[in-house]
């Protein structure tokens, strides 16, 4: 009887130990975080620069993020941030109303941060309104 309580103390005491190193495994092997890419610049609609309040989205997949255009068309904090690394080489938009902007990113791993917070003009067409 005494065998038996110790070989099923060992097998218990062994299904422990594995759970717990299979919990552990995950744990050492994490993969980095995903790092979101910040633009901000100009937003420009048929080359004035857009209004005051407009929305503008940015866009990687089926994720989305928007910021608030300012004064004289400048924009700030408008983050590609998507959750996971499934979003790794898709194309990233930008949209204003109704228009896409001319220019387009790639939305690629990095091992920090991504700043384009003061460089990243955007241009919009909108078409002639019917007279």
């Amino acid at each position: 009887m005494t065998r038996n309580r110790t070989s099923l103390f060992a097998k218990a005491l062994l299904l422990v130990m594995a759970a717990t190193s299979a919990a552990a495994v995950p744990a050492l092997a994490q993969e980095p975080p995903v790092f979101p890419i910040l633009y901000g610049g100009t937003a420009y609609v048929n080359g004035q620069p857009a209004p005051e309040g407009a929305v503008l989205v940015v866009k990687v997949g089926d994720w989305q993020n928007r910021t608030t255009v300012e004064r004289n068309g400048t924009y700030h904090g408008l983050m590609a941030a998507p959750p996971t690394k499934e979003y790794y080489s898709r194309p990233i938009t930008f949209h204003l109303e109704e228009m896409t902007a001319q220019e387009q990113d790639v939305f690629l791993p990095a091992g920090e941060p991504i700043f384009k917070d003061r460089v990243y003009d955007l241009h919009f067409s909108r078409a002639p309104q019917p007279a």
